[in-house]
C-alpha cells in the first residue's frame, strides 16, 4: 500500500496492471525502483508481465496491453526519493 502512494499517489487497489506489475518487480531490487532506475525498472516490469502471461494470470491481451502502456508516476514525486520501508524485503 505504501508504495502505491509513493510511487502513484492512489490506493494498492485502484492500481492498473501495469502499474502493479511496477511494483512487484521492487522488493528483490528495490533500487531498480521506477524513480531511481526507470529503464531497469519497465524491463523489470516486463519481466513480471511475462511471467503472468506464461501462468496464465492475466487475461488474453491484458499483457500487451499493459506492456504498451506508459507508467505515469506520481508528478509530485521528487527526482529521486527513497523507496518505501516496507519495500526492502
Amino acid at each position: 500500500e505504501a508504495a502505491a502512494h509513493t510511487y502513484f499517489n492512489r490506493e494498492l487497489a485502484d492500481l492498473g496492471l501495469a502499474q502493479a506489475a511496477m511494483l512487484a518487480a521492487i522488493p528483490s531490487s528495490p533500487d531498480l525502483n521506477p524513480i531511481d532506475a526507470p529503464q531497469q525498472a519497465k524491463a523489470r516490469q516486463a519481466d513480471v508481465l511475462h511471467a503472468m502471461d506464461d501462468e496464465g494470470e492475466a487475461a488474453p491481451g491484458e499483457v500487451e496491453e499493459a506492456l504498451a502502456s506508459p507508467v505515469r508516476l506520481d508528478p509530485e514525486l521528487p527526482e529521486q526519493a527513497e523507496p518505501p520501508a516496507n519495500t526492502l524485503h
